[in-house]
């Protein structure tokens, strides 16, 4: 079990085994904010609310979720043009440990085995259209 710090909100929370970090941080009831949330970024535009109705990521029905577009620029931005928020990035830094995660065969597994959308529902072929037949 680890235990999580989410910034800038200094909230705390015990990770229990088979819990995602936005599960955690839909319990604590933080917002999330989505780099998927503007053209450019996760391939397309990905709307965060579609992304909650179809369990893209789960536990985010009961956060507000706001897309945030290049998040990693715009703070590259702040860092170089305010020497506070500079500061304020160090000090993050140095006390931020960095795990990576997709390297880890168990993250790995976790990852195959929820590529399911289990809100998801299937398309159902209108029965008073024609089926249309491709032949060789």
């Amino acid at each position: 079990m680890a235990s999580i710090r989410f910034l800038p909100f200094d909230k705390k929370i015990k990770l229990e085994n088979g819990l995602s970090l936005m599960q955690s941080a839909s319990l604590l009831r933080l917002p999330i904010y989505s780099t998927c949330g503007a053209k450019g970024t996760c391939g397309n535009y990905i709307d965060p609310l579609d992304a909650c109705e179809i369990d893209l990521f789960p536990g985010w029905n009961s956060a507000p979720v706001t897309g945030v577009g290049n998040a990693a620029g715009y703070g590259a931005c702040l860092s170089l043009l305010n020497r506070n928020k500079r500061k304020e990035a160090q000090k993050v830094a140095i006390t931020t440990n960095y795990q990576e995660l997709a390297a880890s065969e168990r993250f790995q597994e976790l990852f195959v085995s929820n590529m399911f959308f289990t809100s998801a529902v299937d398309y159902d072929e209108d029965p008073a259209k024609p089926e249309m037949k491709i032949e060789d």
